[in-house]
């Protein structure tokens, strides 16, 4: 009975210990070239990943905004993921080959999408 009273005790202790341990998560925007609803989506897509809590892409203002746990991922690697998705973001050129699959209308290299006003 002591035994289980103590195991209890400890195991009240260490939740409570884990409750103040947590870390808030890092918020964080940076610049991501994009034209559309379609960018937005892919780019959305490419983060959601564990250790990112939230992504959202604003095609308007070609700003991603991130909530995530920088135990478990950094800022630098999610520009990497934005890039390897296909689009230019503050640190990282996108990959060429990922660039070149992207939709006419999304290649916003190539100029605004104009083929498509429903994006």
């Amino acid at each position: 009975m002591k035994k289980t009273i103590i195991a209890l005790l400890l195991g009240i202790i260490y939740i409570h210990m884990a409750g103040i341990k947590a870390e808030p998560p890092a918020k964080a925007q940076f610049k991501a070239l994009g034209n559309c609803d379609m960018c937005k989506e892919r780019i959305e897509k490419a983060l959601d990943l564990p250790g990112i809590r939230s992504a959202v892409y604003l095609p308007e203002q070609q700003i991603v905004q991130v909530m995530y746990s920088e135990r478990k991922i950094s800022l630098e690697q999610i520009q990497r993921l934005v890039s390897q998705a296909g689009h230019d973001t503050e640190l990282f050129r996108a990959d060429e080959t990922a660039y070149g699959k992207l939709p006419q209308c999304c290649r916003y290299r190539e100029g605004a999408c104009q083929d498509h006003p429903e994006h």
